[in-house]
């Protein structure tokens, strides 16, 4: 992962998960990945935004998803 672009997402409920980014920040740095900070985002998928095939139905989620991939691909 040396040098590729990196960038997580956190899809826990509000004020859940941080110690869950930290740490994988942390092992992204020591496998010297690229963390892209402005792709990396929260948002909280709730049971009511998944349809009962596994596929995000929140617009506004999907939004923030597709906006990791614009910012990964910045040069």
């Amino acid at each position: 992962m040396t040098d590729k672009p990196v960038a997580w997402i956190n899809v826990a409920a509000p004020g859940r998960g941080h110690g869950a980014v930290s740490t994988l920040e942390t092992v992204l740095g020591y496998v010297g990945a690229q963390l892209i900070p402005t792709a990396c985002i929260a948002a909280p998928v709730g049971r009511d935004d998944v349809d009962d095939d596994g596929v995000i139905r929140n617009e506004e989620i999907s939004r923030a998803l597709a906006q990791i991939w614009v910012e990964l691909r910045r040069p």
